[in-house]
């Protein structure tokens, strides 16, 4: 009996010696790709995070920039409108200084007349 838990002791060593080979050179080989492949992804992941960082900060400029046409449109609407008010002033005033004009020359031809008649009436006093 003592022979054979002898033999079965040497037995189960050696199993567990397979099983400490297997685990060494398959799975610990496997747990080291493993852990090459999530530093791999890790880089990655850091990359990604870069890359989205500068994809938002462009993203963000566009928007400040668009922000600013937006200001800068408005602002020339606001001048146009400003510019429209004033050309229409001044065709107001343009019109009243027509009308002043006719009134003016209305009253320069009626003193022509006037002064014609008087020229007529002062002949008939000249010798």
């Amino acid at each position: 009996m003592s022979d054979e838990i002898v033999a079965t002791v040497s037995d189960m060593a050696k199993e567990i010696e397979t099983i400490m080979a297997f685990f060494e050179d398959d799975v610990m080989s496997d747990y080291k790709d493993m852990l090459l492949v999530s530093q791999e992804y890790s880089g990655d992941a850091v990359k990604f995070q870069e890359k989205l960082n500068q994809i938002f900060t462009s993203f963000t400029e566009v928007y400040d920039a668009t922000e600013e046409l937006s200001v800068n449109i408005n602002d020339i609407s606001e001048t146009m409108s400003e510019s429209a008010i004033g050309l229409e002033d001044i065709s107001k005033q343009s019109e009243r200084i027509k009308e002043g004009s006719g009134v003016i020359k209305t009253s320069k031809e009626t003193s022509n007349l006037s002064i014609d008649a008087l020229k007529e009436v002062i002949s008939v006093f000249s010798v």
